[in-house]
């Protein structure tokens, strides 16, 4: 199954309209989803209740209003899709949550997913990220 950059847009444009649930939608009920680094949020996720929870969830705690994730760019090659996306958000002290994302989103046949930061946050660190 091959996809196309505006699709991809459209599936993302939940994000940074605040509507996880809808963008949830998208991603597959097994899907295997790996978070790179070495922050709270960083492992591998085995299903896609799995991954919000642990994520979205998680930031939820510590995020006043909705984490939006606006696209930046956009790459896709037959069936793979590689996008960039920022935060818009402010944390419970009232910092800008501001960081830079990659996903890697593979064929609905591999159902996985990859995202990795980018850069160091733009701003200050977060107060401490809830464990669970």
């Amino acid at each position: 199954m091959s996809i196309n950059a505006e699709f991809v847009r459209s599936v993302f444009a939940h994000l940074a309209d605040g509507e996880v649930d809808a963008f949830a939608d998208h991603v597959a009920g097994d899907v295997k989803w790996t978070v790179e680094g070495v922050h709270p949020l960083a492992g591998t996720y085995r299903s896609r209740d799995e991954f919000f929870e642990h994520t979205f969830g998680r930031l939820g705690k510590i995020i006043v209003g909705d984490t939006r994730l606006v696209v930046d760019h956009v790459y896709v090659d037959g069936d793979t899709a590689i996008v960039e996306l920022h935060s818009v958000a402010t944390d419970s002290r009232g910092v800008p949550f501001d960081n830079d994302y990659c996903w890697f989103a593979y064929s609905p046949a591999t159902r996985s997913w990859r995202s990795a930061p980018t850069s160091t946050p733009r701003r200050s660190p977060t107060p401490s990220m809830p464990t669970n």
